[in-house]
């Protein structure tokens, strides 16, 4: 039953307060911390969740967005293929078109050919090399044109750096082993000739 007891105030005064026994307020006490315990064991946690670090990305991008391209590397252009050995070819001899355009159904005119025999690249006196991979992409009087600038430029026996356009005959040069363009040492920042196989940086950003 509750207990009666005087408590002293402030200012000497004196108050009677209602306690409630001991049990009872044990009793509820344990009331409420059960009432906690079965609120705690209705709630639902989401399952546990495994840790797996970052997340991989399928396309692999630079640093502003784009996609990066599979890791290339340049070859040497007896072993590339034959498309491959085409587009070096076609790269180097059209101006104002793209080189990715060019195919059988739309070929190049002589408004888009270097046809000047002294701006001829050097690729195309390569032994290596069969210029006629390319006739199927150039118009008959294309074709026409450029095996007479050929012809010309033979003549000439001239070997021009592809980065001053100067001759290469007084200075040390190197040629790239993918377009088989010469290059003056000083031009492509060399200054003893290369050990293994060596490729300029057009060929490195075409990749």
């Amino acid at each position: 039953m509750p207990v009666i007891q005087e408590l002293h105030v402030d200012g000497g005064a004196s108050v009677n307060a209602v306690l409630a026994p001991e049990s009872i307020q044990n009793e509820n006490t344990h009331t409420q911390v059960g009432e906690c315990s079965s609120s705690a064991q209705l709630l639902k946690f989401p399952p546990a969740v495994k840790v797996r670090g970052r997340p991989r990305l399928q396309t692999k991008k630079t640093a502003i967005g784009q996609t990066r391209s599979a890791n290339k590397m340049c070859v040497p252009y007896k072993q590339k293929r034959v498309y491959e050995r085409t587009l070096t070819l076609v790269r180097s001899l059209v101006t104002g078109v793209r080189p990715e355009d060019v195919n059988n159904t739309n070929p190049v005119g002589p408004q888009h050919l270097r046809l000047q025999p002294d701006e001829l690249p050097s690729i195309i006196l390569h032994e290596d090399v069969v210029l006629s991979v390319i006739k199927p992409l150039v118009t008959p009087p294309a074709w026409k044109k450029l095996n007479s600038a050929l012809k010309e430029r033979r003549k000439m026996n001239l070997w021009k750096c592809s980065c001053c356009c100067k001759d290469t005959a007084e200075t040390n040069c190197v040629e790239c082993d993918s377009c088989l363009e010469w290059y003056h040492w000083q031009c492509v920042g060399i200054e003893r000739a290369p050990r293994n196989e060596w490729y300029c940086y057009v060929c490195k950003m075409n990749l």
